[in-house]
């Protein structure tokens, strides 16, 4: 994560540590993206018909890591406002956890990309959370229905 540059700078010195905002090294548009997506963890997680119809082709193993993250993250989200943390604050770091979750379907997937850095990469996967994760402002699934 320190290559999106979405961990805190540090000043340190003997026994004195003092970190500060976010290093913003890296890839500046994969970190945007995160943020963007971070930002809808918000609202409470749905899926809606566009993006079950989309997932279908998925493996029922990526899709259940895909729901129980979008459940994680935005309890985070809720979790880190109602103690008073920053709103911007609270977004970076649900894009932090977010990106840990993409290496995770990342790896699921088994997506090899020659030729790429590993912040190329990480590009990738912020595009896939997009599509995957990002299904907050959608209707609720129905009333009695199994999650996907």
């Amino acid at each position: 994560m320190a290559y999106l540059g979405l961990v805190p700078s540090e000043r340190s010195s003997g026994q004195r540590v003092a970190r500060g905002s976010i290093t913003k090294t890296g890839n500046a548009d994969a970190r945007r993206l995160l943020t963007e997506v971070a930002w809808n963890y918000r609202f409470q997680p749905r899926i809606g018909y566009q993006a079950q119809r989309r997932a279908e082709d998925l493996p029922q193993a990526i899709r259940d890591v895909a729901w129980k993250a979008q459940l994680r993250l935005s309890g985070r989200f809720g979790r880190l406002r109602a103690r008073g943390v920053q709103i911007n604050k609270v977004c970076v770091a649900v894009a932090r956890e977010c990106f840990g979750w993409l290496h995770v379907i990342g790896g699921m997937k088994k997506v090899k990309v020659r030729g790429q850095a590993k912040v190329g990469m990480s590009f990738v996967l912020a595009g896939c959370a997009l599509n995957l994760l990002r299904i907050a402002r959608l209707a609720p699934p129905p009333t009695g229905a199994v999650r996907p």
